[in-house]
């Protein structure tokens, strides 16, 4: 094992179509509440696609005016009102955590789909006095689903080089935009009532307070929870890649993670696999491969079946329902968290649960 010492859980907010809350998604997630509906947006094809969002009651009840700047959209209004709550929740009763260095993950780039820009993001995060995050301490990541895992390894080390006790990750995200949709319809990738093999295009924002000071880690139930290194690591044959997959970059995220635990001591995985062929094949190359850090009885979350594919705030939801899953599994030690972007970001991290004496 690693003797890199690992970081901790200090706080975690989440919103997602099945929550307002932390709380509220993890009780709904372990409830097998789904999200998915039939939306109003329709595929080239003339289908409704299967989507996962949070009632638009939601958005319209933000007290908060937006800077919306010469172009703007419901996606982004979805997307920067629900950062604005995950963080108010994460960021509950830490004042004294500020100034903090803070990472955000966005969208990988898509050529055709004009994404939300993070300088206007920003410009509406900032512009809230109640978060006070320096400008020269934010990061950005633009590699989507893997990105909040990468950022651990980046808190790690931050926290080795400076006297602060905290730093902040996170992302949200969300698919309500017909653009996007049609974009996605046209490789066959959305969920329809008839159509098979795509996902249902989802949101949500997730965002979690680390520490490398065990005394200031959230406390649930008599534990703590201690995020190791992340194992982070490049696929050549991703999916939009003309290289043959050759399953070899989740392998090598799943080699370097879990380094960081005994054989055997996996409990359970939560990925970020969505429905698609693609992530199963690679899944299974990734478990197959390295069989023997996992616990026989290890089963696998895949929290899109009822979220929908959350994009760039899956790693940080993905993280955010296995610390409480761990928190509320006693007789359960490790579990693994995977997050694969849609180009070549892979990435994958142990959360270990610490018992208090």
């Amino acid at each position: 094992m690693d003797d890199v010492p690992p970081l901790y859980i200090a706080n975690i907010g989440m919103v997602t179509p099945i929550g307002a809350n932390t709380a509220m998604s993890y009780a709904a997630f372990k409830a097998g509440i789904s999200a998915y509906t039939e939306s109003d947006f329709f595929t080239p094809e003339n289908q409704r696609a299967t989507l996962a969002h949070l009632p638009l009651d939601y958005f319209r009840e933000h007290p908060e005016t937006l800077y919306e700047a010469d172009y703007f959209n419901e996606m982004y209004e979805h997307i920067i009102v629900m950062a604005m709550n995950a963080l108010a929740e994460v960021l509950t009763d830490k004042e004294a955590c500020l100034p903090l260095q803070s990472t955000f993950t966005f969208p990988e780039p898509i050529s055709r789909i004009k994404q939300l820009a993070p300088q206007l993001f920003f410009q509406n995060i900032l512009q809230q006095e109640k978060f006070q995050l320096p400008k020269e301490l934010i990061r950005v990541y633009r590699t989507g689903r893997a990105g909040v895992l990468q950022a651990i390894e980046l808190a790690h080390r931050y926290m080795e080089s400076q006297e602060n006790d905290y730093a902040l990750i996170g992302a949200s995200d969300s698919y309500f935009h017909l653009p996007l949709i049609q974009h996605l319809a046209e490789d066959s990738r959305v969920l329809t009532k008839t159509g098979k093999g795509g996902f249902a295009p989802g949101e949500g924002a997730c965002f979690l307070l680390l520490t490398k000071n065990p005394d200031l880690a959230m406390q649930v139930n008599n534990a703590k929870i201690a995020l190791h290194l992340p194992g982070i690591s490049q696929e050549q044959g991703h999916f939009y890649s003309d290289t043959p997959y050759r399953g070899e970059g989740l392998d090598l995220a799943y080699k370097s993670a879990l380094k960081h635990c005994p054989p055997q001591s996996i409990n359970k995985i939560f990925s970020s696999m969505n429905g698609e062929d693609y992530w199963t094949k690679e899944f299974g190359v990734a478990r197959m491969r390295n069989h023997a850090y996992f616990d026989e009885n290890a089963d696998t979350e895949h929290p899109a079946d009822s979220l929908g594919d959350t994009g760039a705030a899956a790693g940080g939801i993905l993280l955010g329902l296995a610390a409480m899953e761990l928190f509320h599994q006693p007789q359960h030690s490790h579990y693994l968290v995977q997050s694969s972007s849609d180009g070549p970001s892979r990435a994958a991290v142990v959360l270990e649960r610490k018992t208090m004496a």
